[in-house]
C-alpha cells in the first residue's frame, strides 16, 4: 500500500466512512431481523382478509335467516283456512324469533292475501305488516307472470331486514337483505283474515 492510499484511508475512517461502510455490508448479510419486517408489511393486509371473511359470513346467515323466515311465514299462514289478529300475532312472533340472533327490530314484516281473477288481475283482500306498512286493502299487487293463475288465491311473505355489518362505520352502512314467498292455501280455496 503507498503512502498516499495510506492517508486516504486514514482520511476516511478519521470522518467514520469506512465504519458506516462497514455497517451497511453487514446489514446486507443480517437476515435477523427479516422475519419482524415481513410481518409488519402483511400483518394489515391478514387483519382486514381476517376481519372481511367474518363480515362476509355474518352477512350471507343474515340473508339465510331472511329467507328461512319468510318462508315459515308463509307456509304457517297457507296452513290455515281462516286467521284471528291473535293468530296473526303468533305468526308474526314465530317469524321473528326465527331471524334470532340478529336483531328483530330491524325485521320488517308484510304478509297479503291476493285474489286473481277470471282475467288475471289481482286485488290485496287482506294484509298485516309488522315494523312497515301493509299493502293497501283492495289495492293490486305485483306478482310474477309464472304465478298469475286465473281465479286462485296467493299468499305474499315479503320480509325486508336492514343487517348493520361491525364495521360499519369503514365501509357503507346498513346493507338491506329481502326475501319474497308466494304460496297458495292447503286447505282451502282462500284464506280468510279477521283482525
Amino acid at each position: 500500500m503507498t503512502q498516499k492510499q495510506t492517508l486516504c484511508a486514514k482520511d476516511a475512517d478519521r470522518f467514520g466512512l469506512l465504519r458506516v461502510a462497514r455497517r451497511i455490508a453487514s446489514f446486507r448479510r443480517e437476515k435477523r431481523g427479516v422475519a419482524a419486517v415481513e410481518f409488519a408489511m402483511i400483518a394489515p393486509f391478514m387483519i382486514a382478509l381476517w376481519l372481511g371473511s367474518i363480515e362476509l359470513s355474518q352477512g350471507v346467515s343474515a340473508d339465510r335467516k331472511v329467507a328461512h323466515a319468510a318462508s315459515a311465514l308463509a307456509d304457517l299462514i297457507t296452513q290455515q283456512t281462516n286467521l284471528t289478529g291473535d293468530e296473526m300475532d303468533d305468526i308474526m312472533d314465530a317469524t321473528q324469533a326465527i331471524i334470532s340472533p340478529f336483531d328483530p327490530d330491524n325485521l320488517t314484516i308484510r304478509v297479503a292475501g291476493i285474489q286473481i281473477d277470471s282475467d288475471g288481475a289481482t286485488e290485496v283482500r287482506w294484509s298485516e305488516a309488522r315494523n312497515g306498512t301493509a299493502p293497501a286493502q283492495g289495492g293490486t299487487y305485483a306478482i310474477p307472470d309464472a304465478l298469475l293463475i286465473p281465479n286462485s288465491f296467493l299468499v305474499v311473505a315479503n320480509l325486508s331486514y336492514m343487517h348493520t355489518p361491525a364495521v360499519a362505520h369503514a365501509i357503507s352502512g346498513s346493507i338491506e337483505l329481502s326475501d319474497a314467498f308466494f304460496l297458495r292455501p292447503r286447505r282451502s280455496e282462500e284464506i280468510t283474515y279477521n283482525p
